[in-house]
């Protein structure tokens, strides 16, 4: 799928963490349908933020992005903080 390495791309350049499929796809054009089928199914390495607020989009990031943006002691946090 030619739309794989434009979503893990567009997650990897962010500044921040955590990435939501709307704002990926405003970034690299592809409809958000798309966007939200490559998160949910075809990148085993695609995490989903720990702590997801109720009625909130998701938000994801790739592992390699999310070790590159959080401490050790942030990762271990989170860890406590999922279900």
């Amino acid at each position: 799928m030619l739309d794989e390495p434009l979503v893990r791309s567009a997650i990897e350049r962010a500044p921040d963490t955590w990435r939501s499929a709307g704002a990926i796809s405003a970034e690299t054009g592809i409809p958000l349908d798309r966007v939200t089928a490559v998160l949910t199914g075809s990148l085993s390495d695609i995490i989903v933020a720990p702590g997801g607020h109720d009625g909130a989009c998701d938000l994801y990031s790739t592992r390699t992005h999310y070790r590159k943006t959080k401490s050790l002691l942030e990762r271990y946090l989170d860890v406590l903080d999922s279900p």
